[in-house]
C-alpha cells in the first residue's frame, strides 16, 4: 500500500501540474501533455484497485478514463486535420478549407467541454476524497 500511494501521489502531481499548465496556455501540446499525465494516472490505478476503498477508488477511476477519453477525441481530431493537410497539399484538394473549418467547430465543441469537465474535475470532491485515500495534501 506504501508503493501505491507513493506512484500514485506522483501520478497525481504530474496530472495536475499539466492541467494547470493546459489551462495557463491552451494548444495543442499541453492537451498532450494532459492526455499524458491522465494516461498515466489510470494505468496504474487499475493495478492497485485492491489497496483502497473500492467505492471511492473507483468514482475518481471512472473520472480519469473519462477525461482520457475526452482528451482522446479531440486529440485525435488535431491529428486527423495535420494527416489531411499533408493531403491536401499533394492534390490541391478544393474542399480542404470547409472540411477544416467543420473540423475545427467540432474540435472547439470538444475542447470546451474538456475544459469544463477538467474544471470540475480539479473542484470536485472526488479529487479531494481520492486524495485523501492516498495522503496526499491537494
Amino acid at each position: 500500500i506504501t508503493s501505491a500511494k507513493i506512484i500514485l501521489t506522483q501520478r497525481l502531481d504530474l496530472l495536475l501540474s499539466s492541467i494547470n499548465l493546459y489551462f495557463s496556455e491552451k494548444n495543442i501540446e499541453n492537451l498532450h501533455q494532459v492526455r499524458i499525465s491522465l494516461r498515466r494516472m489510470r494505468y496504474p490505478m487499475e493495478l492497485f484497485v485492491k489497496c483502497f476503498n473500492r467505492k471511492k477508488y473507483l468514482s475518481f477511476y471512472i473520472i480519469i478514463s473519462s477525461l482520457q477519453n475526452s482528451s482522446g477525441e479531440i486529440r485525435d481530431l488535431d491529428l486527423f486535420k495535420m494527416n489531411l493537410s499533408k493531403y491536401f497539399k499533394k492534390d490541391n484538394f478544393k474542399a480542404e478549407n470547409v472540411i477544416a473549418e467543420n473540423l475545427d467547430i467540432k474540435k472547439n465543441k470538444l475542447e470546451s467541454n474538456f475544459k469544463l469537465e477538467l474544471m470540475e474535475f480539479i473542484h470536485g470532491k472526488e479529487l479531494k476524497e481520492f486524495g485523501k485515500l492516498i495522503n496526499h495534501r491537494l
